[in-house]
């Protein structure tokens, strides 16, 4: 029986950040390159399966915009919606407050 080796490590969303993220993404950019993987759905299709069950829960918990039906958007539709969850949250109270601290110290 052969053995079999993920090429790309399985991804960790519960413990990763925007940047872990980041590092991941171009670590599967890079072997899709190495491989000559080009065609959409097998890059969207090795994104999910090399990411793990984590990161496709994730992926199909997530409202799916129309355009990510269609097969030419597939790969770079599903890395954008990842990202989006991703990338640092907005916090409004947190922007107000910062607002109102740097407008205090100014007017000293």
């Amino acid at each position: 029986m052969d053995s079999y080796r993920n090429p790309v490590p399985t991804f960790s969303v519960k413990s990763a950040s925007a940047e872990d993220w980041t590092k991941w993404k171009r670590e599967l950019e890079l072997y899709f390159e190495a491989e000559n993987i080009t065609a959409i759905a097998k890059k969207k299709a090795k994104l999910l399966f090399y990411g793990g069950r984590e990161l496709q829960d994730l992926f199909y918990s997530l409202p799916t915009p129309p355009e990510l039906t269609a097969p030419e958007n597939a790969y770079t539709q599903a890395i954008k919606l990842i990202e989006e969850h991703m990338g640092p949250a907005y916090n409004e109270l947190y922007e107000r407050h910062m607002t109102f601290v740097t407008s205090n110290e100014a007017g000293c």
